[in-house]
């Protein structure tokens, strides 16, 4: 009974673990996400910048 009350608990703390390291991941994801998004609207007005100076 002890030993099976123990592999649960290992287990539990192995699957929290695994939970923060995918949260990790998920963020550095978002991040990532978000300055590729910054990018894109720094270069959509550029282009519209070149645009009205091109006339």
């Amino acid at each position: 009974m002890v030993i099976a009350v123990a592999i649960l608990v290992v287990i539990i703390v192995v699957l929290l673990i695994y939970n923060i390291v995918i949260s990790g991941r998920i963020k550095n994801f978002k991040d990532i996400n978000q300055k590729v998004t910054s990018l894109n609207v720094l270069q959509d007005f550029m282009s519209t910048v070149r645009r009205s100076f091109k006339c």
